[in-house]
């Protein structure tokens, strides 16, 4: 959007380069120039991105309040509360640091997502005021530089290509390649200068076959150009491939511009008659537009002397969008005052709503990397309609990107007609159908394999709350006992109101529900509540975890014996020689709270109190068991790990183990999508309080974001 000399527009934008002049006088930056360089720079660039005045405004304003005297206030009375709304957001941003301990920057980008949600403008002035700094880093110090292009590479660049902005997003990554890899950037760009006259001469004579062909057939086109794609591209298809730049076949990438959509498809039928097409590696992103916005048809075709070409086809309309991203189709509703919205506006929307449904920040970061990295995919529903979808995602992905109650009543898939197992990666085309069942909630199991952040965020937050309802129950029958043993109930104190008080006094705001929880998780002890629920008694602890219904099945089963001593190092109910073994589900170790089942002829299987498992079984085959004092038994137990996919980190994990004298029996390794790694341990462990430090250890390692018992 253009600025026109003598309007309103260019007198906001005159009187803030003029109030920026004055806030930022007698400041230099790091070049010695002047700091009002960097401001009207930044408002250059948000004028060639087309933007509107206010922002364009707010590029000349956006370090007054950060870097001058200036306050919020002033800016307001001068200049409006739209351009103080978009100041005080790109100060916010501003201030957030990534680079720091991974808490702290997952932290902190749900400080970014707070400031630029109501407005997705605040975001793009910090694009532009990003991209110019990375313009003039030269001057900053090496270690500086390395930070801030890290930054850059890992945060700035991903948004702006989730905005659609790929010039900006070119840009930002080969800034941040020059300064990351300065030996390897200029090794390549050295090569690409030697062999650019012959690659030149090729590019010409592929431009000139491909307009004689168009004239000949008398279609149209606006432009016909090629380009070679930027280093960083180029460099990570070497690196990933193993690859030398002879054989990188699409470095350069041949467009045809024309009018309408009908043209687009009326070139590609006669480029394919001119050389032959590559079967796979056709893309229609017109019928199916990427998420940013992104539209264009993408062929691979066998062209002059049999080489491989890439040649992408659409109108000046989306060439622009796909340069520019949101500020190519920027429109405003009635009064001008808001943008409209857009994809960018809907994803943006998507991280508020994770935002608010993920209580752990580095998750929440897991979450937004993992939505910015994925490669994307297209399904259909049985009535043809299509959802994207990252690359390796599962029918349960598509069961939740469909609808949440769909994925988390999912039982089963069809794909193609065909009965698939849930953890199926998708392929472009499949159709899909999912069966759901109402009586059946997620499985823990399927984190490991879905890759959507929707998905994700669902399942944990189900499971949290199933695992919350559980804890509560168990908590409520612990308590209900512990009242009982000393002749109350939780009706009768709540009828007192001393329960109401205590809870008031424990957490203000929560619930009964919360409270019994902490006793149902043994965060808090059933003795310490009973002794402040009632406060003038002396107390009596509850005997046992289990009724005296379930510790008299037990004798019936398993009769009173004479000791023989107890190699499980667990005693059940004051019975000897009971055939013991442990649940798989949960693995329980000395120092968790536990719990018995009487299985059928199989004995007595030891579950965690907390286990998921145990809501499935009859309350009456419960009975009370507890952990031997004096006890050295091994218990397998399987821990899980979130890494970094990197070299290095599988022997750091065993030198770890080995430390600790702690023997793997079995390990596991997935590789996702988002550069990260998940790691699945088991081992034999003799106590909580030994995993508590095997965990504590790998906690510390480098490269490792999660760990926890599987």
């Amino acid at each position: 959007m253009g600025v026109s000399a003598g309007s309103e527009e260019a007198d906001l934008v005159n009187v803030a380069f003029i109030y920026s002049a004055q806030c930022h006088s007698g400041q230099k930056r790091k070049s010695g120039e002047p700091y009002l360089n960097h401001p009207l720079e930044v408002a250059y660039i948000l004028a060639e991105w087309g933007l509107d005045p206010a922002t364009i405004a707010t590029g000349l304003l956006h370090d007054t309040v950060e870097d001058t005297h200036a306050t919020l206030e002033e800016i307001e009375e001068q200049f409006g509360v739209e351009i103080r709304h978009l100041v005080d957001g790109v100060t916010k941003i501003s201030q957030i640091e990534f680079s720091s301990a991974e808490q702290k920057a997952a932290d902190n980008f749900r400080k970014m997502v707070v400031a630029m949600a109501q407005d997705i403008r605040v975001l793009v002035v910090k694009l532009a005021d990003r991209t110019h700094n990375m313009r003039t880093l030269d001057h900053m110090p090496s270690k500086k530089q390395k930070r801030i292009a890290q930054e850059t590479m890992d945060i700035y660049a991903p948004l702006a290509d989730r905005l659609g902005m790929n010039g900006v997003k070119t840009e930002l990554q080969d800034l941040s390649f020059r300064y990351l890899f300065p030996e390897e950037y200029a090794e390549l760009l050295g090569q690409m200068e030697a062999v650019h006259p012959e690659r030149q001469l090729y590019v010409d004579g592929t431009l000139d076959a491909i307009r004689i062909r168009l004239q000949e057939a008398d279609l149209a086109f606006t432009k016909i150009y090629g380009r070679a794609k930027h280093l960083y591209s180029i460099w990570m298809k070497m690196q990933k491939k193993g690859i030398s730049l002879e054989q990188v076949y699409d470095a350069v990438a041949f467009r045809v511009i024309v009018s309408d959509i009908a043209a687009c498809y009326g070139v590609l039928g006669h480029l394919h008659a001119l050389w032959r097409p590559v079967p796979g590696r056709f893309k229609d992103f017109i019928a199916l537009p990427k998420k940013n916005g992104y539209r264009s048809l993408h062929t691979t075709v066998a062209g002059p002397s049999g080489s491989l070409i890439e040649i992408q086809i659409r109108t000046e309309e989306m060439d622009a969008v796909a340069d520019s991203g949101l500020a190519a189709h920027w429109h405003y509703k009635e009064g001008g005052q808001q943008p409209s919205k857009d994809l960018a506006y809907e994803w943006l929307n998507r991280l508020r709503e994770w935002q608010q449904e993920v209580d752990d920040p580095s998750e929440f970061l897991e979450t937004v990397r993992s939505e910015l990295f994925h490669e994307e995919i297209f399904v259909f529903t049985p009535a043809g309609d299509v959802i994207q979808l990252p690359r390796g995602a599962s029918p349960v992905d598509f069961a939740f990107a469909v609808h949440t109650e769909v994925g988390l009543h999912c039982v089963g898939a069809k794909v193609n007609g065909r009965m698939v197992p849930l953890r199926k990666p998708l392929e472009s085309g499949d159709r899909v159908e999912v069966m759901t069942d109402r009586r059946r909630l997620p499985n823990r199991e399927w984190l490991d394999f879905v890759v959507t952040s929707r998905a994700r965020t669902r399942i944990r937050t189900a499971i949290r709350r199933r695992e919350q309802e559980e804890a509560a129950e168990i908590g409520r029958n612990l308590l209900e006992r512990a009242l009982k043993a000393n002749g109350s109930s939780i009706n009768a104190i709540s009828q007192s109101g001393a329960l109401d008080d205590y809870i008031e006094r424990w957490r203000g705001g929560h619930t009964l529900d919360d409270l019994l929880a902490q006793v149902g998780f043994n965060k808090l002890s059933t003795e310490n509540l009973v002794e402040r629920l009632l406060p003038e008694q002396q107390t009596v602890p509850p005997r046992s975890v289990a009724s005296p219904q379930t510790s008299s099945l037990a004798a019936r089963l398993f009769g009173r014996r004479k000791p023989k001593g107890n190699k499980s190092g667990v005693e059940v109910g004051g019975l000897d020689n009971v055939l013991i073994s442990f649940a798989n589900c949960c693995s329980p170790l000395p120092g968790d709270q536990i719990v018995g089942y009487v299985t059928r002829g199989q004995g007595v299987r030891v579950h965690r109190l907390a286990c998921e498992t145990l809501t499935e079984f009859s309350p009456e085959r419960m009975v009370e068991v507890r952990w031997s004092t004096e006890t050295d038994v091994t218990h397998q137990v399987s821990v899980r790990l979130v890494s970094d996919d990197r070299p290095g980190i599988l022997a750091n994990v065993s030198i770890c183990f080995q430390d600790l004298s702690i023997n793997i029996s079995e390990a596991n390794c997935r590789v996702l999508g988002d550069g990260t790694a998940i790691h699945t341990f088991r081992f034999g462990i003799e106590s909580l309080e030994k995993l508590e430090t095997i965990v504590q250890r790998l906690k510390s390692l480098k490269g490792i974001s999660r760990v926890e018992r599987a």
